[in-house]
């Protein structure tokens, strides 16, 4: 739409120009949105980083974003030590569960692969194919991505698992997400 356009409306719905050019002062009740992190706050983030991926033998210095470790939508701060700046690479990997990301940048950020090996050492595909795969399943079916993460902490550490398939990956992490329902 053009502004002579909207200046016409205005006149025409005598509505205040504010609402039609989207400036100005918001509507009594409306909430303004918020950028998280705020500009300055990324800023600073990219400058701790030295504005490169902070994966650990990445050095990508473009397409770059900044994570939270803790998650802002489970409570996570909107702080320095809770933001890493990550290659778009390695963000994806992070929130699709194939790259955990533990810790803070003030007590130092560690850094796994999905099957819980740290990252950098020898890594079984095959255990991290299907680890993924659970995590995205558990994703997909409106699991909160902190809780999956933790089951699937829960569930490395048993040996029983450890050469299992991802039907049965996905059938012990939904044991332990799901409780049986009250009967009345």
């Amino acid at each position: 739409m053009g502004f002579v356009y909207r200046l016409k409306l205005r006149r025409q719905f005598q509505v205040p120009t504010h609402s039609i050019l989207g400036v100005g002062t918001p509507r009594a009740g409306s909430k303004r949105a918020l950028q998280t992190p705020s500009p300055a706050l990324r800023r600073a983030v990219l400058l701790r980083d030295h504005r490169r991926c902070g994966v650990p033998g990445c050095r990508n210095a473009r397409f770059l974003d900044v994570h939270h470790v803790q998650l802002r939508s489970e409570g996570g701060p909107n702080e320095l030590e809770n933001l890493l700046t990550m290659c778009s690479v390695h963000h994806r990997a992070a929130h699709r569960g194939e790259l955990l990301v533990e810790g803070s940048a003030a007590s130092g950020l560690r850094f796994y692969h999905a099957d819980g090996r740290a990252y950098g050492e020898t890594v079984d595909p095959r255990a991290i194919e299907a680890q993924s795969k659970v995590f995205g399943a558990l994703r997909t079916l409106g699991f909160r991505e902190g809780e999956v993460r933790a089951v699937l902490a829960r569930l490395r550490a048993e040996s029983a698992l450890r050469d299992a398939s991802t039907e049965q990956w996905l059938r012990a992490a939904l044991a332990c997400l799901t409780r049986p329902l009250a009967r009345e």
